[in-house]
């Protein structure tokens, strides 16, 4: 076996102390990344949910009649905070998604009214709501279908 000159071993001893230092490196990227996107939330509906939600409406409000549909909304839920930072001469806000809120706009044919309804999904336990859960939230069914079918 080869004897290994000094040289050689100071450059195995750099090689290793920059992959540590690398590995270091990309798992506090790689912790603050996750850290910032877990913040965010999940807001996304997939196609089962939304077939959830019309299903769900044809049923309670449409007696199995199928909904017109003429908007679905998804927006996030949202929840804004501050804290003082030791550093600065002001707050620091942050906002964090907290889930969302589904609208869905539609009349039955067999209805003289426009149903605005409204569904949540929290990300994480929130009040009555549980994580993940699609619930039903609202509803209001104070608009005329044929202003709406007349200006359409």
């Amino acid at each position: 076996m080869a004897k290994l000159t000094k040289k050689k071993k100071e450059k195995i001893a750099n090689t290793i102390l920059y992959c540590v230092i690398g590995a270091i490196v990309l798992g506090i990227i790689g912790f603050g990344l996750y850290i910032k996107l877990s913040g965010r939330g999940n807001t996304d509906i997939s196609d089962n949910e939304w077939n959830y939600m019309i299903n769900y409406i044809n049923e309670e409000f449409g007696n199995g009649e199928e909904i017109h549909i003429i908007s679905k909304d998804v927006d996030e839920i949202t929840k804004t905070d501050s804290y003082k930072n030791p550093n600065k001469d002001y707050p620091t806000t942050y906002t964090k998604t907290l889930g969302a809120r589904v609208s869905i706009v539609g009349y039955f044919d067999s209805q003289d009214k426009i149903y605005s309804i409204g569904f949540v999904r929290y990300n994480s336990d929130h009040g009555i709501y549980k994580a993940g859960e699609l619930t039903f939230s609202a509803v209001a069914s104070n608009y005329s279908k044929d202003e709406y079918l007349k200006n359409k």
